[in-house]
């Protein structure tokens, strides 16, 4: 409560690490800070956390003044790179004392969405994606877009939004865990070394600094090798993946000129957004990190879904 208190009374100030005008170069890996947007979902987010906790009409105010802001209220549209922000308007729907007229408008527009838009139940009602799992755009990171799509469905359950239709909003849930397991076109276990949990066929190398191409042991499963460390959720099919613009002709130091050729990177170039993967982690100018790294937010993402389905 204090340092939200402090943040209320100092807007102005922000913190950007790794950054050398601010003299925090080398502070973290990237850069954190977020623009103002950012910023007003944060403080609604922070809010809402505050008034579960203590019930003060302090911080519901503070919510009640900047819900408007978030995508889910001004597009009146549900969708799966909003969870964060969307999941925190609906805990605060949930939550005792909450404003009638805000907690109305929240569950009313999320609910309208999912079961109207077409790219959520009726995605599923008219069988748009031959696997089951249908998500509108696959980009960096699609597995986890893919997981947060079906915790969507799971929130319409655990928000009480549709209580007729909770069977059906678990089962379309439970899609977006069998296309994770392999109802994909590759028919691949986007989990790394699951064969020892029964895979048949599941990611054998992914982009890490531990696992790395150049690892002998850990670098790739093999009959010899042990590869990486089991259960890891790679990135996913990403179409917009490339090799480094440095190539074919100016990438300086690459001892290895071949490392630039577009045929060894195809698949993921060069394919249907859903086929745009490969099973490599090759470092640059492959950068394959852009389908086959790991990441926290992408574990998040499938371990939350799979949860509703372990007993």
């Amino acid at each position: 409560m204090q340092a939200f208190t402090w943040a209320e009374a100092n807007p102005a100030v922000i913190f950007k690490n790794n950054d050398s005008a601010s003299k925090t170069s080398g502070l973290a890996s990237g850069q954190q800070e977020v623009n103002d947007a950012g910023r007003v979902a944060y403080r609604i987010k922070a809010a809402v956390h505050l008034f579960r906790l203590t019930g003060s009409a302090t911080y519901s105010a503070i919510v009640d003044q900047l819900y408007t802001q978030l995508q889910l209220i001004q597009s009146a549209f549900a969708y799966p790179f909003e969870v964060s922000n969307q999941d925190m308007l609906l805990a605060y729907a949930d939550a005792p004392g909450a404003t009638a007229t805000v907690r109305d408008d929240i569950r009313t527009k999320y609910d309208t969405s999912m079961m109207t838009d077409g790219d959520n139940l009726p995605a599923h009602t008219t069988s748009k994606d031959p696997y089951l799992a249908h998500m509108k755009d696959y980009v960096w990171g699609s597995n986890s877009t893919k997981a947060n799509q079906g915790n969507m469905f799971w929130a319409m359950v655990t928000h009480g939004l549709e209580p007729a239709q909770d069977a059906t909003m678990k089962s379309v849930a439970e899609r977006y865990i069998h296309y994770l397991h392999g109802v994909n076109p590759l028919g691949l276990v986007y989990l790394s070394n699951m064969g020892s949990a029964g895979a048949t066929r599941s990611v054998t190398a992914i982009f890490h600094t531990w696992f790395n191409e150049s690892s002998a042991c850990f670098g790739r499963v093999t009959a010899t090798t042990q590869g990486p460390a089991p259960g890891f959720l790679v990135g996913g099919p990403n179409p917009s993946y490339t090799l480094d613009r440095c190539c074919p002709s100016s990438c300086s130091g690459l001892s290895d000129i071949s490392k630039c050729d577009p045929a060894l990177v195809t698949p993921p170039l060069g394919q249907p957004a859903m086929k745009s993967y490969r099973d490599f982690n090759g470092n640059w100018p492959q950068d394959s990190w852009s389908v086959s790294e790991n990441s926290c937010g992408y574990q998040i993402a499938y371990i939350r879904l799979l949860s509703k389905f372990v007993q």
